[in-house]
């Protein structure tokens, strides 16, 4: 059906709305949120964070009172990240116009026409910064990795970070609930940033007061410079995968294979089957091993990885169930359109001839759940194609960044036992049933997507809050995941993971 996309008309400016229209926008959101995101409960019970819905009133009062469209903008990307506790949720400023989607999702079509002008209002907006000092969470703290200078002062490396603007670094992080991304370490049951600098801390605030700890014992309390813009720290990723999606290489010396995959886009998915079909034709018959690397790789869409890899894989046909749950007031909200949407849409995850779904059956929801749920069970029927000649050992590398369509390929290939997990716990976000459903504001216009659906992971455990959980841990704890500098066979063969799985 996509082959019918058009163009709604011309981009369109947005007059500055009024007081009333900001408080109505809001107030749409807040009870589309209560109607239909399925993760509240559990990043207020799982995480300890708030419940996104008991602070509706208080979005609605702050919309009202902002003091134009770019703040108003700023206050929508505060809400989004909030949700973005567990799952998908986000501003869309690209989405192409379909007269059938924009029926399905209650989307006017000149909602389509504003994306430009949001998205010039969002790059203004002084939402990211980063500073010079190369940081690691290990063990619930957070370290220097490398020698550092400030004012003078030299800073070793394992120098921890005790407080930041006066708050301890725990208390810091849970402050930023509303800027970034919170990661649960399961281990120690708390939260953890990613990058503790990623959030700028004001457009008139030129540094942070950080608190240190030498490992010497020695306190010192610096100031840290602001550096603006969000810093890349999978540089050498980014480089690669603007070349090519896959990377294969046979370990020398070894009996195993590696192939990287940056991410599950459907639009490399033809280049990329060749260049893995050619690969395991080469080496397949004579390997032992077959490493899967999908660190880093932030989703893109299911059949990518199903066609690619999944039924190359098979030996034979293999039956499978996969469990999503939504809440019952998602179909109340779209009524016929939903319907519509099912039958019409060839992407949706319930496709036969994508997803390989037999039937989709409701089934009783789980003990946590109440009758405002309801449970689905996808049915798959998956069959052998472009079987690879190879017969040993499947190892699949996931890390904190492993997200989306790759969490659920990790998630698949657990399930089915047709692989071993290494690694870090993924980021989740896999779906089952429905994927990330479309929205738009009615009066600004700002189109954004949210998950409706809520799964588990093999442990029984919130997916979108715990991930997917590796067979084999390493760097319990840790995080970032230390990328290879380059994809040469000798760095490859000197990373710490891959050697685990050769030695495995």
């Amino acid at each position: 059906m996509y082959r019918y996309i058009t163009i709604p008309g011309p981009q369109i400016e947005v007059k500055e709305l009024t007081p009333q229209q900001k408080a109505e926008d809001f107030r749409y959101l807040t009870q589309l949120v209560a109607d239909v995101y399925p993760f509240a409960d559990a990043v207020k019970q799982e995480k300890g964070l708030i419940d996104i819905n008991e602070r509706a009133d208080e979005y609605v009062a702050k919309a009202e009172k902002t003091s134009d469209n770019k703040a108003f903008l700023s206050l929508l990307y505060e809400y989004m990240i909030t949700l973005q506790q567990a799952g998908h949720a986000e501003i869309l400023y690209s989405e192409s116009y379909n007269p059938v989607l924009s029926y399905c999702y209650r989307i006017p079509k000149n909602a389509y026409r504003t994306q430009h002008y949001w998205s010039r209002l969002a790059s203004s907006l002084p939402f990211y910064s980063h500073s010079s000092l190369n940081v690691r969470y290990r063990n619930g703290t957070y370290e220097l990795v490398e020698e550092a200078q400030l004012d003078g002062v030299t800073l070793p490396p394992g120098t921890q970070i005790l407080k930041i603007d006066g708050l301890l670094t725990d208390d810091y992080v849970r402050s930023l609930m509303s800027r970034i991304r919170l990661t649960l370490d399961p281990l120690l049951d708390k939260l953890f940033v990613q990058d503790l600098f990623a959030v700028d801390p004001g457009e008139n605030v030129l540094d942070w007061e950080v608190d240190f700890l030498k490992p010497n014992g020695e306190h010192v309390v610096l100031e840290v410079p602001k550096l603006t813009g969000y810093a890349d720290r999978m540089a050498t990723d980014q480089t690669y995968s603007q070349n090519t999606n896959v990377i294969t290489r046979q370990l020398d010396g070894t009996k195993t294979g590696y192939i990287k995959i940056f991410s599950f886009g459907r639009s490399s998915k033809e280049a990329d089957r060749s260049i893995i079909q050619e690969f395991m034709r080469k080496y397949g018959q004579d390997l032992d091993k077959l490493i899967l690397d999908v660190r880093g790789n932030g989703g893109g869409e299911q059949d990518y990885w199903t066609d690619l890899l999944l039924r190359p894989l098979l030996k034979e046909p293999i039956d499978a169930e996969f469990d999503g749950a939504i809440k019952s007031r998602f179909k109340e909200r779209l009524g016929f359109r939903f319907t519509i949407y099912r039958k019409f849409v060839t992407s949706t995850l319930t496709n036969a001839k994508l997803y390989g779904v037999s039937s989709v059956e409701k089934i009783a929801n789980p003990s946590d759940l109440d009758d405002t749920w309801v449970t689905y069970r996808v049915n798959k029927h998956l069959t052998p194609l472009d079987s690879f000649p190879f017969n040993g050992n499947v190892y699949v590398l996931i890390d904190g960044n492993s997200f989306s369509a790759a969490d659920s390929f990790a998630m698949t290939m657990q399930k089915l036992k047709l692989g071993t997990l290494v690694g870090t716990p993924t980021a989740g976000g896999d779906s089952e049933y429905l994927e990330p459903y479309r929205f738009s504001l009615p009066n600004s216009g700002i189109l954004f997507r949210l998950e409706p659906e809520r799964n588990w992971n093999q442990n029984g455990q919130t997916n979108e809050i715990y991930g997917t959980q590796p067979d084999i841990r390493l760097q319990p704890s840790e995080y970032p995941t230390e990328y290879p500098s380059d994809y040469e066979i000798d760095t490859l063969l000197r990373d710490s993971w891959i050697q685990r799985i050769i030695q495995e």
